[in-house]
């Protein structure tokens, strides 16, 4: 039986599972969860996952949430050897150095934008010099992670880089992010919109994602 993965395609973090999904050429069944309406805050829900985050896996009955744990469980159980080589190696330093990017999105890269988006769309509170200071921050070290090399943990792409691709993505949404200042970014960014199956995962949900953003943006500069 195929896992379940329970997303939104809005969520940044369900694409980065649908991305190493479609790199493994990993067959998952994804259930919609309607984030907007509600839907990860059913009881059902709830009992699945009692911080009602998405994306949530359900495999063989057993359940993982935060997209960044699901990735290494995925690559662990379902990555064959060569795909393990690549993005998860089990070289226990390698491996060291993709867990700690990946504690780096999670606490840092995506909360820049995750922080503004909830702020802007929850509580219809303007972006503050605040927040644009700790993405730029945020952005300062990613830009020295690529330093001398393709991708963030060295010349292979990894699970990290998924993640961070659509917290990138993401956060241009509000953010500039000019190519004079990161230029290792956008030249990883470049690189990482060339997977063959990078649009057709982001493409749907990042739009609706862009439309509820810069909606409540142009909202609140009218007032």
């Amino acid at each position: 039986m195929a896992p379940i993965l329970y997303a939104d395609n809005l969520s940044p973090p369900a694409r980065a599972v649908m991305l190493l999904c479609k790199e493994l050429n990993l067959k998952v069944e994804i259930r919609e969860v309607d984030f907007c309406r509600g839907g990860h805050m059913q009881e059902q829900f709830i009992k699945m996952n009692p911080q009602h985050t998405l994306p949530t896996l359900e495999d063989n009955g057993k359940y993982l949430w935060d997209s960044h744990a699901i990735n290494t469980y995925i690559m662990s159980k379902y990555g064959k050897e060569e795909q393990q080589r690549r993005l998860y190696p089990r070289n226990v330093y390698q491996r060291a150095v993709i867990d700690q990017r990946l504690h780096f999105d999670n606490g840092v890269l995506f909360p820049a934008f995750r922080d503004v988006a909830s702020a802007l769309v929850g509580k219809n509170q303007p972006i503050t010099e605040a927040s644009i200071e700790r993405a730029h921050t945020a952005l300062g070290f990613l830009e020295q992670f690529l330093d001398g090399q393709k991708y963030s943990c060295g010349d292979e792409m990894s699970i990290a880089d998924l993640s961070f691709s659509v917290s990138i993505l993401a956060l241009k949404i509000w953010l500039p992010i000019e190519e004079k200042k990161y230029p290792n970014i956008t030249a990883w960014f470049r690189r990482m919109q060339s997977l063959p199956y990078f649009s057709e995962v982001n493409e749907e949900g990042h739009e609706k994602l862009r439309k509820l953003v810069q909606g409540k943006m142009a909202e609140l500069s009218k007032k």
